[in-house]
């Protein structure tokens, strides 16, 4: 049998370990920068051609609020990742295609 002092110290011994080693994943974890321009708005938001954004902003004139588009010209944010598409590797429609039965109708 365990006497008690000892078991005690065996949690508390796993216990701090779990802290721990929970604390320093969690601090680990790298953040993914936010496709945001230093206009505010989103990647989303900006033309991908010219670049200007096309988000408006709310903003109060005379005591009215009125929408004013952003004055943003090119983005400025993190660029993101470039998609790439690839072709399917066979022809899908003779995979996808019903078989036909071979030996007739019935076995």
């Amino acid at each position: 049998m365990i006497d008690p002092i000892s078991a005690g110290v065996a949690v508390g011994l796993l216990s701090a370990g779990w802290l721990l080693g929970r604390h320093a994943r969690l601090k680990a974890a790298p953040r993914q920068p936010k496709p945001v321009c230093m206009c505010g708005h989103h990647y989303g938001t900006h033309d991908p051609q010219q670049g200007c954004c096309e988000a408006q902003d709310l903003e109060k004139v005379n005591f009215k609020d009125v929408w004013v588009d952003c004055a943003c010209v090119r983005y400025t944010g993190p660029q993101p990742v470039e998609q790439f598409w690839v072709p399917p590797a066979a022809d899908m429609t003779i995979v996808a295609a019903p078989r036909p039965v071979e030996g007739g109708e019935g076995r």
